[in-house]
C-alpha cells in the first residue's frame, strides 16, 4: 500500500526543497517580523489508530505549524472548513512555540476546560517544539465543532483580524494517511505516513491507488470442478497477484495467462502448524493442542492489483474459491467465512496480532534484566537466546504475560477481507473489508483465538452487508467466538444466554456457527456473537451510545475520560460504607446508585451456575447512562451485564456454596448481603429463578437444542485443533455433565439459602 520515495526522487526533492525554502524564507523574512504566520501543516481525516485523544478516541486531526523564530499566541485566531463561515472555532490563549506544532481534533465535540469554563486554557502533549521535545503543561485538548470528510475538503486558518492566513485543499484520503507538506512549511503537498506533532521532513510518501482494479472472470464461491481464472486490466497495465493472502506489490507474481484454480487441500500448510501463536508451544510450555502435521482443507485465495511504470497502482481485489467441497460433508449445516489479511498482519514478529512476537520478547528481556541471578547467568552463558524460548533462572512466559496477541485497541486492528457464504446453498452473501482484532483475556493465548470484526466507513461501510445475528440489519461489529475455555464444545455461553435472556440484565445473543478459513487454511468453527459495548446498550435499552458509560473488570470500557468520576463515586461509596450496609439508610443510598433488581437477578443467575474459577473477581460488567433524564434506563443507575460462562456448570462445582463464596468477596454483593431486606429479596428471587429459568425440564430443552445445533461442528473443530488428542466422545460427556449439573444443583441451592 505504501512506498518510500526512491533515492532519485529524494535527491530531486531535496534540490527542490532548498529552492522552495530559500524562496519562502526570503519572501517571509520581513513578513514574520511584521505579521505572525501559522500554517496548516498536516491533516488526517480518517484516523483509525494514528493518535488518540484523552478519551481514547481517534478523531480526525489538523496539525498547525509555526515556521517563525518566536512563539505565537493563537488567541483570537480561527479555523474552519467553510469559506462562508471562517470563525467556526476561535482559539483561546494557546501558544505554539517557534518551529513548533499544535494538533487539534476535528470531531464536532468542542471541549471547554472541565468544571471551570473561566479557567485559563492550556494544551498538553500535542504542542511540540521543532526539536521534538514535549511542552508539558497540565491541559485540556482542543476539539473543533466540525469533523473532516475523508473525501476531501478545504480548510481555512484566519488571524486575529479575520484575514485568511492559510488555506489548504485536502485531498481524498485512505485511513491512517495524511495530507501534508512534504517538508515543514513548503507549498508542496502529498499523501503521507502521518507524523502528528512532529516534523514532516522525514515522513514517508504514500502511493495513491489511482488505477482501475483488475477484473476477475469468476467471483468468490464454491465450484465443483477446477477451472481457469482470467484477469484483465486496462491496456498497457500489468497485473501482479499472490496466492498466500499477502497484498500484491510490484515484486509479486506477474499475471501472464489464466490461473488454474483447483482444490489446494493437499498442498503444504503455510500457517496451520505455526507454534509461535501461544507460549504453551514453547519448550517449557504444556500445549494441550496437537497442530496438524498433514495438510488441512484449503480454499484458493487470489489477491491481485494493477501497476504501471510510474509506480501507480490500483486497490487490491481479493477472491476466495472453494473447489470440490461438495464432497466434504463435515462442513454441512454451517456457514462458511473466509478471512483474508496480509500474513504479516497475523504472524509478523513486530506487528502480527496472532503471535507472541516482539511484545513477548521485550517483556521477557525486561524480566531477565531485573533479576541479578539471570544477569549473572547471561554473563556466563552469553549465547543464551533472549526471545523467551528457554527459561532463564526460572523466568518464563506464561498465559498472562504480555504478547503481541494480548495487545488491544485500534493500533492492533488489521484490515481484513471478509467473505460469507450461506449454510444451505453456499451462496456468496457478502464480501466486505473490515477490521480484525484478537478478542478475549487469558484465552488469547489459545492456539485458536476469538476475533472481533469491525465494519467501519473508512473500510467502505459502517455496517456489515448481511446480519450475522438474524436481525433486520447488519451489525457494526461482531465477535467470531471460539467458546474460549469451552472451545471443545462451544455450548456453555450459548446455553446460559438462552436460559437467562429474559432476566433483568444484559445477555449476549449468539448467532449461527461458521467454519472459518484464515488466509485460505481451515481454522475451525466459530460462533457469531454480539459485542457488549455502547452500541449494544443503544440497541437493547434505547440509551444513545454516546451517553453510555460502561465498566468491565474494574476498567472503563465505554465513555469519556471524565466519566471515570462516575465510577469513582460508586467505588468511593463502597470503600467508605461497604461494611455498614446493615444500616438501612446506607443501603437505601446505595440503591439510588445501582439498579437493585438488575443486581439481584444478575447475582442470583450467576451464583446458581458459577464454579468460582475467576468470578466475582473477574468477568463482571455494568453500565449506566451519563445523563439523567428520567426516561427508562436514563436514571444514572448502574445495571449489570452477563458474559463469560464457559468455565461454569461443572460437576465438580455442583455442591459448591457460591452464595457464601460471593458474600465473602469484598465486592458490592458482599456489602449488600449485610442488609436483611436485600438478603430476603435475593433469596426470594433466587428461589423463583431456580424454579423457572433453571428448572431441569427447561434446561434440558435448551441443552438439547444447542447440542443438536453444535455437536457436528464442534467435533470437526476439535479434530482440527487437537488432532490425535481429539476425543469424539468428549462433546457427549460434557453435555451430560451440564445436564446433570442442573438436575443436582437445586437441592444444594435450597440448602445454601436456608443457611443464609
Amino acid at each position: 500500500m505504501r512506498k518510500v520515495i526512491s533515492e532519485n526522487r529524494i535527491r530531486i526533492a531535496g534540490i527542490a526543497l532548498f529552492l522552495v525554502v530559500a524562496a519562502f524564507c526570503m519572501s517571509s523574512a520581513g513578513l514574520i517580523g511584521e505579521k505572525d504566520v501559522i500554517l496548516i501543516n498536516e491533516v488526517c481525516s480518517s484516523n483509525l489508530s494514528v493518535i488518540a485523544d484523552e478519551n481514547g478516541k481517534y478523531p480526525g486531526w489538523i496539525e498547525l505549524y509555526n515556521p517563525g523564530d518566536h512563539d505565537i499566541s493563537l488567541e483570537g485566531w480561527s479555523i474552519s472548513n467553510s469559506g462562508k463561515k471562517l470563525r467556526k472555532y476561535v482559539f483561546p490563549d494557546v501558544t505554539i512555540p517557534a518551529d513548533g506544532y499544535l494538533v487539534v481534533y476535528a470531531d464536532k465535540t468542542e471541549v471547554k476546560e472541565k468544571n471551570d469554563p473561566d479557567a485559563p486554557f492550556s494544551i498538553k502533549e500535542y504542542i511540540m517544539t521543532g526539536r521534538g521535545s514535549v511542552v508539558t503543561e497540565d491541559v485540556t485538548e482542543i476539539h473543533l465543532p466540525f469533523s473532516l470528510s475523508g473525501d476531501g475538503e478545504r480548510l481555512y486558518l484566519s488571524g486575529k483580524s479575520k484575514e485568511i492566513v492559510d488555506s489548504v485543499k485536502v485531498s481524498s484520503l485512505d485511513y491512517n494517511t495524511s495530507w501534508g507538506r512534504i517538508y515543514d512549511g513548503v507549498d508542496q503537498f502529498s499523501v503521507l505516513d502521518p507524523t502528528p506533532g512532529y516534523s514532516n521532513n522525514k515522513a514517508e510518501s504514500v502511493t495513491e491507488k489511482k488505477l482501475t482494479p483488475p477484473v476477475f472472470s469468476a467471483k468468490s464461491g464454491f465450484y465443483d470442478e477446477p477451472f481457469e481464472l482470467s484477469l484483465t486490466a486496462m491496456e498497457g497495465k500489468e497485473i501482479r497477484y499472490t496466492t498466500d493472502g499477502s497484498v500484491p506489490t510490484e515484486d509479486s507474481e506477474l499475471y501472464s495467462g489464466p490461473i488454474y484454480i483447483k482444490d489446494r487441500s493437499d498442498e503444504e500448510n503455510l500457517y496451520a502448524g505455526r507454534t509461535d501463536t501461544s507460549v504453551d508451544f514453547l519448550p517449557y510450555g504444556e500445549a494441550q493442542w496437537d497442530l496438524p502435521d498433514s495438510p488441512v482443507d484449503k480454499c484458493t485465495v487470489i489477491r491481485a492489483a494493477v501497476f504501471d511504470d510510474s509506480g501507480n497502482s490500483s486497490k487490491t481485489v481479493t477472491v476466495s474459491y472453494f473447489v470440490g467441497f461438495d464432497e466434504k460433508h463435515d462442513y454441512d449445516g454451517c456457514g462458511i467465512i473466509s478471512l483474508v489479511t496480509d500474513p504479516d498482519n497475523l504472524f509478523d514478529h513486530e506487528k502480527g496480532i496472532y503471535v507472541v512476537g516482539k511484545t513477548g520478547e521485550d517483556y521477557f528481556k525486561e524480566q531477565v534484566s531485573l533479576s541479578s541471578d539471570a544477569v549473572k547467568y547471561l554473563e556466563e552463558n552469553p549465547d543464551t537466546p533472549l526471545d523467551g524460548s528457554v527459561s532463564i533462572c526460572g523466568i518464563t512466559l506464561n498465559d498472562w504475560t504480555p504478547s503481541n496477541y494480548t495487545n488491544r485497541g485500534p493500533e492492533w486492528e488489521r484490515e481484513t477481507e471478509v467473505a460469507v457464504f450461506s449454510a444451505d446453498t453456499r451462496k456468496l452473501l457478502m464480501e466486505q473489508t473490515a477490521g480484525l482484532r484478537i478478542k478475549g483475556n487469558r484465552t488469547r493465548n489459545y492456539a485458536q483465538k476469538s476475533f472481533n470484526l469491525f465494519a467501519r466507513k473508512i473500510y467502505g461501510r459502517d455496517t456489515f452487508a448481511v446480519p450475522f445475528l438474524d436481525g433486520d440489519k447488519g451489525e457494526s461489529s461482531i465477535t467470531l467466538y471460539t467458546g474460549a475455555n469451552d472451545e471443545r464444545t462451544k455450548t456453555k455461553d450459548r446455553i446460559v444466554s438462552e436460559l437467562t435472556n429474559e432476566l433483568d440484565f444484559g445477555t449476549i445473543k449468539y448467532g449461527p456457527l461458521y467454519h472459518v478459513f484464515l488466509d485460505g487454511e481451515y481454522w475451525g468453527v466459530y460462533e457469531a456473537a454480539e459485542r457488549q459495548n455502547a452500541e449494544y446498550i443503544e440497541k437493547h435499552y434505547g440509551v444513545k451510545k454516546d451517553d453510555v458509560v460502561m465498566v468491565k473488570n474494574g476498567m472503563m470500557s465505554e465513555g469519556l475520560a471524565e466519566d471515570e468520576e462516575l465510577y469513582n463515586d460508586l467505588k468511593h461509596y463502597l470503600y467508605t460504607y461497604g461494611d455498614k450496609f446493615a444500616d438501612d439508610e446506607v443501603y437505601r443510598r446505595f440503591t439510588e446508585m445501582v439498579d437493585i433488581d438488575s443486581m439481584i437477578d444478575y447475582y442470583a443467575a450467576r451464583i446458581y451456575i458459577e464454579s468460582g474459577a475467576d468470578w466475582p473477581a473477574s468477568n463482571i460488567a455494568f453500565w449506566r447512562s451519563r445523563e439523567v433524564t428520567g426516561s427508562p434506563y436514563e436514571d444514572g443507575k448502574w445495571r449489570f451485564l452477563m458474559f463469560d460462562n464457559n468455565l461454569n456448570m461443572l460437576g465438580s462445582s455442583v455442591s459448591k456454596n457460591m452464595i457464601e463464596f460471593a458474600s465473602s468477596g469484598g465486592d458490592m454483593f458482599a456489602s449488600c448481603m449485610q442488609n436483611e431486606s436485600f438478603r430476603n429479596a435475593f433469596a426470594e428471587r433466587m428461589t423463583s429463578i431456580m424454579g423457572t429459568v433453571y428448572d431441569p425440564s427447561e434446561t434440558e430443552r435448551v441443552i438439547e437444542e444447542v447440542s443438536e445445533m453444535t455437536a457436528k461442528a464442534a467435533v470437526s473443530s476439535e479434530k482440527r485443533w487437537y488432532g490425535k488428542n481429539a476425543d469424539e466422545t468428549y462433546f457427549e460427556r460434557r453435555m451430560k455433565e451440564i445436564s446433570d449439573f442442573f438436575i443436582e444443583r437445586p437441592k444444594w441451592i435450597s440448602e445454601f439459602l436456608e443457611k443464609m
